[in-house]
């Protein structure tokens, strides 16, 4: 078992195991001051481990909202963190069956870290859109824009019938079946 060795006030917010980082096996504990990832290295006679800590207070934080994200590539969901200093990116591999399962635990990393970043889901962050920029600096010489606020709806799901939940006109996945529709 690896030593995380945390400070006397830092503590385990998310971990998991079962990521790729720079396309080795790796572990990832987010704490509130720390990102670690612990990449595993197995030879032929011995297991090592690199520790690799990243603070948390060098991820970006941009009009309020914290620079992770997923995006997909291939057969994994990628977790992107932009850093002041670069940008680190974790896999989460799948396959046929743990498809969904991996993008809820890779979209609950982005979750928790907008939390401990802004205080705030990533789900409530604020427009950061393009109208949203242009409403803010229309507004801040005295234009007042409205803007249509999203509607929230539900429907159920076309390939298995399960409740679904959004704003209209959102493209979303079944999270039992995985069928892609917009609500």
């Amino acid at each position: 078992m690896v030593n995380y060795n945390l400070a006397p006030n830092e503590g385990i917010i998310i971990q998991y195991d079962g990521v790729y980082h720079n396309d080795k096996h790796s572990e990832i504990i987010l704490t509130n001051q720390n990102l670690i990832c612990v990449e595993t290295n197995s030879g032929i006679f011995k297991t090592t481990y690199n520790v690799l800590r990243f603070p948390v207070n060098q991820i970006k934080v941009i009009n309020g909202q914290a620079q992770a994200s997923i995006i997909k590539d291939g057969s994994s969901w990628v977790l992107q963190i932009l850093f002041r200093n670069g940008t680190e990116k974790f896999e989460f591999h799948y396959d046929l069956f743990d498809r969904v399962k991996k993008k809820q635990e890779a979209d609950n990393w982005v979750e928790q870290i907008s939390i401990l970043l802004t205080g705030e889901s990533a789900a409530n962050i604020t427009d950061n859109s393009l109208m949203g920029g242009l409403k803010n600096v229309l507004g801040s010489v005295g234009i007042n824009v409205k803007t249509k606020q999203p509607k929230n709806v539900t429907a159920k799901c076309i390939g298995c019938m399960a409740p679904l939940s959004g704003q209209q006109g959102q493209t979303v996945y079944c999270k039992y079946c995985d069928t892609k529709q917009t609500l």
